[in-house]
């Protein structure tokens, strides 16, 4: 894929496996596109060739969700990110990282995250964590604890860190890896 490219093709391909894998969780092609337009990180039509080639080639997956279509970083995309991410400019990398996040804060802004917990029994307590973003629910979690102190502080955590968590668990689960 990077071989038989020009160098600016090249680039711009790697910029957007850059985005769609500090994201780290699944984008749909409007998310994704005026993210990138915004930032002026490729042009609108080299991108919508990029992604088109991306998924071609199996480095990003575009997959059907609850009807809708998302952007998902495959395990051969995440390679080849890690392997060639020095042809990326250090400073567009930082870019691209640093727009990211400013983005992550206000989407969570735009989602509701809720952690709760109730006594079962003496010895348990049901902990439900929760991400819903315009009505949809992206994320419901029920776990069963042994202690007041561990539900209330798996429930403070899920609070303050739901963006990456939940990030980090949709590539946990989509990863190819035998661990």
């Amino acid at each position: 894929m990077f071989l038989d490219n020009s160098g600016a093709k090249t680039l711009d391909k790697l910029k957007v496996l850059q985005v769609v894998e500090q994201f780290a969780v699944p984008l749909t092609n409007v998310q994704l596109t005026e993210f990138i337009l915004e930032h002026d990180f490729v042009n609108y039509f080299s991108l919508q060739q990029c992604l088109t080639e991306l998924v071609e080639a199996s480095f990003l997956e575009y997959s059907d969700s609850e009807g809708e279509f998302y952007y998902l970083l495959t395990e051969s995309g995440r390679n080849s990110i890690e392997f060639f991410k020095d042809r990326i400019p250090q400073n567009v990398r930082r870019n691209i990282n640093d727009a990211v996040v400013e983005k992550k804060k206000s989407i969570v802004i735009n989602t509701q995250v809720s952690a709760d917990y109730q006594k079962i029994d003496d010895t348990e307590y049901m902990v439900e964590l929760k991400i819903t973003e315009n009505h949809l629910i992206l994320a419901d979690i029920k776990l069963t604890m042994a202690s007041n102190k561990h539900a209330k502080r798996m429930c403070e955590n899920w609070k303050k860190n739901a963006q990456f968590l939940y990030g980090d668990l949709i590539n946990l689960l989509n990863s190819d890896d035998e661990k």
